[in-house]
């Protein structure tokens, strides 16, 4: 449970602007951080239900955005449009969301090689995220 009297006020306004009221304020607590780092810093065209990785085998990895030319990008088809243009920019941003005050050496070295994981994978034919 989340005991900052103010971020747990933005947490409840928040799960009712997304209707995310039935899920636990774990799962809120990561649509929030990705909300306030992917539309603040990426692209406010990003979809939270897209970024978002939920459940057990997120390998440690809360959300990842994929951005091409600062386009959010989940589908191979959505990067060969891209890679058609003269210049390619890319960013990737990786996120852990953590309710509680403290983070240990085994969380970050898990969500390292989530991230290791990710990038190493093949994913010329599945969605990206």
């Amino acid at each position: 449970m989340i005991d900052d009297p103010i971020l747990q006020s933005y947490l409840q306004d928040f799960s009712k602007n997304y209707n995310l009221e039935s899920h636990k304020e774990a799962d809120v607590f990561e649509y929030f951080s990705s909300y306030c780092v992917f539309l603040r810093d990426f692209s406010d065209h990003t979809v939270l239900e897209d970024v978002v990785v939920a459940g057990g085998l997120d390998t440690a990895i809360d959300a990842v955005g994929v951005y091409l030319n600062d386009i959010p990008v989940v589908t191979p088809a959505q990067v060969d449009e891209i890679v058609g243009r003269q210049r390619i920019d890319a960013d990737f941003a990786f996120i852990q969301a953590k309710t509680s005050k403290k983070l240990n050496a085994a969380e970050i070295g898990s969500f390292f090689q989530g991230v290791r994981e990710f990038l190493a994978r093949d994913i010329s034919q599945q969605t990206i995220v």
